[in-house]
C-alpha cells in the first residue's frame, strides 16, 4: 500500500482527524504517521522543504494542505467522496484561506497532545 497521510501529531485537531480516517477508511486505504515520526523523515525525504500541516503522499505524488484533504476524502470513498465533491466547487485560493487559517489557529483552538 502507498498511500500514506502524514499529519502534527501533537495538534489535537489532526489527532481527531486521523480517528475519523481510522473509523471511514473501511478500505483500509491509508498508512497514517506523524509528520514527527521517522518514517515521514523517510517518506518525505527530498520531497518536501517544510511543511506543519497534513501531507498527502499517493503513490509518488505529493498533495498539501486543502489539496490533501480533498484527495484524502476522495480516495476513501464512501460518503466521504460527497464531501470531496462539495468541497470542490470552492475556489482553490478559498480552500487554501480557510485550511491555513484553520492551521494557524489549531493549537489555541484545540491544544496540543504530547507524543508519548
Amino acid at each position: 500500500m502507498s498511500n500514506w497521510v502524514f499529519f502534527d501529531g501533537v495538534c489535537n485537531l489532526c489527532n481527531f482527524w486521523v480517528r475519523f480516517l481510522q473509523e471511514v477508511d473501511r478500505k483500509g486505504s491509508l498508512n497514517l504517521a506523524s509528520l514527527q515520526s521517522e518514517l515521514a523523515k523517510e517518506k518525505l525525504q527530498n520531497k518536501i522543504i517544510e511543511v506543519d500541516s497534513v501531507v498527502y503522499l499517493r503513490d509518488d505524488e505529493i498533495f498539501l494542505e486543502s489539496n490533501a484533504i480533498l484527495m484524502i476524502l476522495k480516495d476513501i470513498g464512501g460518503f466521504s467522496k460527497f464531501l470531496y465533491w462539495l468541497l470542490r466547487l470552492f475556489p482553490f485560493r478559498f480552500r487554501q484561506f480557510v485550511y491555513r487559517w484553520v492551521a494557524r489557529n489549531r493549537y489555541k483552538w484545540f491544544g496540543t497532545c504530547s507524543l508519548d
